[in-house]
């Protein structure tokens, strides 16, 4: 299976009153399997965007694209918070994608 995102078809959802009268809505229903594919596309997603980075930062590198110390540091900046993104996401599904 291609992995997807969750989307709001992959969800059931009822609208009922809670004690206090308000309206609330109650999600039930979201299969494992589609919460480990939205998860593996996120992370694909993720992965994709952390290689244009590091071939940016490589070409800078290289001598193949114009250097600034601003892009430099902007496209580390980039790595670093997508490898830090990643993690905090592998963490808060772990029981999901594992």
């Amino acid at each position: 299976m291609k992995p997807e995102p969750l989307t709001k078809e992959k969800i059931r959802t009822h609208l009922e009153q809670d004690e206090e009268g308000r309206w609330v809505i109650h999600i039930s229903g979201i299969r494992t399997i589609d919460v480990k594919s939205a998860v593996q596309w996120l992370l694909e997603e993720i992965e994709k965007k952390d290689e244009e980075v590091s071939n940016a930062l490589k070409e800078i590198l290289d001598g193949k694209r114009k250097d600034t110390n601003v892009n430099r540091g902007a496209l580390y900046g980039w790595g670093e918070a997508l490898f830090w993104v990643k993690q905090k996401i592998r963490k808060a599904f772990s029981g999901a994608i594992e």
